[in-house]
């Protein structure tokens, strides 16, 4: 059809009627407000003809003061309705996973014990001295000679104190080498570094004792972390922890044996007997006492400088023990009480559907690391500063997981160390400012139970305790001008604790309930309202397929109606 053809002029004329009659009856807040009525339209029509005297409709009543008022009500409200809904769908679209509270308490006979793990800060052992070892290597111009000549028993000796300093609980050794003007010239060295550090390592068989009422004659584990050797109790397995064959052959991290029977990660206890590993608390009571002494020090020890005392690291079993997060510590002649807090968080199974961006965190297994077969936010974290420190020194701290063809580093070569950690630090936190994944992207599980504690401290007078047990005909020998004496106490504060739930911000019909009751609120928009579009534009395609089989002049010849 032509443009201006009468047919043309027909078809327009009732597709406009069509929607002067929706717009009458439509459920859609304000629209019979805005535009005339059928009627009204027909009337309008009529006027064209008319005089100027005689269209009072166009000039009073087809555009008045009531029809603008409705006409910026409607646009103020479908405005609002447009930003409130698009607020709701970029909160669906960018955060779609909300943590919150749940409404369950999860009792402490649901989560393990935490693997303790206790760092002597003394350097002692009686079959070696580190201050005469150094005196008698590092002072002497002739072993310095000795060792550039391949002396080996010298160099064996000499090595060995170099190595031993990295444990030092303070830096005092470091300055020490700083200031002879000399270096063995070694930056690397290989595993017997362990067999140097283990000179020094305090025995403590016979003095440390478990007395606890969650699982007896549990042997404790030696473990290599930042500060030397430390002892532990209720981690896992080193083979269910590390991917041994991509470890550096013969160079253990650790020697945890024991394995986890009637746990899991995920689903936790899967068994309701006691004997289960990692070991859980059977009651509020419940709790590990340990008994320990260390040798008292000379203060002018180099190695140790004075110190004395533990440092004590509450990790989760799946975790490897490390010196690298906050600690508490037990000092000599008190009672160290640790009453631990915990926080589980669980997710729910709608979160599959999200990527790993989306709901910023790791279900289980699916975030694999080289060297561990447990995904732990720690476990990653020490496995990314490993290589962060090899990429930047060309090897490795001693503690730090590695593989055989990398390089341990020396102490010539803690400088570089130290800023590869400062790297790797300023990474994370560029990241988390300007919240963005960093390189490592070690992110929490999604599944994961947290410990932490607060620490309460009392006298531990041994003597007293001494001379009652011989009171009592029990022989008990104290060597109070040997040995500092501590007690240390860790058990759960709360019988239970309020879990924490990942979850989709809203499912679909929340969703779209949310939008609904937007357009509800501010246009009167319903699921009835979008069928009255629907059939509407029904009718609109009638109209266009129904040919107009009559002239406009046959149609409108008894009508006073000027087409044009």
């Amino acid at each position: 059809m032509s443009q201006n053809t009468p047919e043309t002029v027909e078809y327009r004329r009732k597709i406009w009627y069509l929607i002067l009659e929706y717009m009458e009856n439509s459920t859609i807040h304000g629209l019979k407000y805005i535009f005339p009525s059928v009627q009204e339209q027909k009337e309008r029509d009529k006027d064209r003809n008319k005089s100027p005297q005689q269209k009072g409709c166009l000039q009073t009543n087809c555009f008045s003061l009531k029809r603008l008022f409705w006409i910026v009500v409607f646009l103020v409200s479908a405005v609002l309705c447009v930003s409130l809904i698009s607020k709701v769908w970029s909160k669906y679209k960018n955060s779609p996973v909300i943590v919150s509270f749940s409404e369950k308490y999860v009792p402490v006979e649901k989560v393990p014990f935490p693997s303790v793990t206790i760092c002597p800060n003394v350097k002692v052992n009686p079959s070696y001295n580190f201050t005469n070892e150094y005196i008698k290597y590092f002072t002497n111009a002739s072993f310095r000679n000795e060792y550039k000549n391949h002396n080996e028993t010298i160099r064996k000796a000499m090595e060995a104190v170099q190595d031993i300093s990295m444990i030092c609980p303070t830096s005092t050794a470091q300055r020490i080498f700083k200031t002879l003007n000399f270096t063995l010239g070694r930056n690397f060295t290989d595993d017997t570094i362990q067999d140097n550090m283990k000179k020094v390592l305090v025995n403590m068989d016979d003095k440390l004792r478990w007395l606890d009422n969650i699982a007896l004659h549990i042997k404790y584990a030696t473990i290599l972390t930042e500060e030397g050797y430390c002892i532990n109790r209720d981690v896992l397995a080193a083979t269910e922890i590390f991917r041994e064959e991509n470890l550096r052959p013969n160079y253990p991290l650790s020697d945890a044996s024991e394995r986890s029977k009637g746990w899991d990660l995920v689903k936790g206890y899967t068994s309701e007997s006691i004997h289960v590993y990692p070991p859980r608390t059977t009651g509020e009571a419940s709790r590990i006492t340990l008994f320990l002494k260390l040798p008292k020090t000379n203060q002018y020890d180099y190695c140790n400088a004075g110190l004395s005392g533990f440092n004590i690291y509450l990790q989760h079993p799946a975790d490897h023990p490390q010196a690298l997060r906050h600690f508490y510590v037990a000092s000599p002649g008190k009672t160290t009480s640790l009453a631990i807090k915990f926080q589980t968080t669980s997710a729910s199974a709608d979160l599959e559907k999200f990527g790993v961006d989306v709901r910023k965190c790791y279900l289980h297994e699916e975030r694999v690391l080289k060297y561990f077969k447990i995904y732990t936010p720690n476990n990653c974290r020490l496995e990314c500063i490993s290589n962060y420190t090899y990429e930047t020194c060309g090897c490795v701290s001693f503690y730090m997981p590695h593989d055989g063809n990398q390089s341990i580093c020396t102490l010539e070569k803690m400088a570089c160390t130290k800023r590869a950690r400062a790297i790797y630090q300023s990474e994370i936190f560029q990241a988390y400012s300007n919240d963005r994944p960093d390189k490592c992207s070690c992110l929490p599980s999604c599944d994961e139970t947290v410990y932490d504690a607060e620490v309460y401290e009392s006298d531990f007078d041994i003597q007293k305790i001494a001379a009652h047990l011989l009171a009592t005909g029990y022989k008990y020998k104290t060597d109070v001008d040997i040995y500092d004496y501590f007690r240390i106490d860790v058990y759960f504060k709360s019988p239970s604790s309020l879990s924490i739930q990942r979850s989709e911000l809203y499912t679909l019909s929340e969703l779209f309930g949310n939008i609904g009751g937007l357009l509800g609120l501010c246009l009167g928009v319903s699921f009835f309202s979008l069928l009255e579009i629907l059939y509407y534009i029904f009718m609109g395609f009638k109209v266009t397929k129904d040919k107009v089989e009559e002239t406009i002049d046959e149609k409108y010849k008894h009508q006073d109606i000027e087409i044009k």
